[in-house]
């Protein structure tokens, strides 16, 4: 399977992310009597993405790994 770049959940999920945040914290901001100006730090976001990306990737070493040492002949034998 060919690895995309970007991970789809990662174009569909910071978006939706980011205005459900903000819709949310304008509806709770509002009933509280503060202000509810809109602060997206677009660092912090990119941080978050590329640290979730990180910790996918150092989850899934293990798994590559033992895959990657079973061998053909074995794989495709029939039991």
């Amino acid at each position: 399977m060919p690895r995309r770049w970007p991970p789809a959940a990662a174009v569909v999920g910071v978006p939706l992310g980011v205005v459900l945040g903000r819709l949310g914290w304008r509806l709770i901001a509002g009933q509280i009597g503060v202000p509810s100006g809109p602060v997206t730090p677009l660092v912090s976001i990119a941080a978050a993405v590329l640290g979730a990306v990180a910790v996918a990737n150092l989850i899934a070493i293990y798994p590559a790994w033992r895959t990657a040492r079973v061998q053909t002949a074995q794989a495709l034998r029939v039991e």
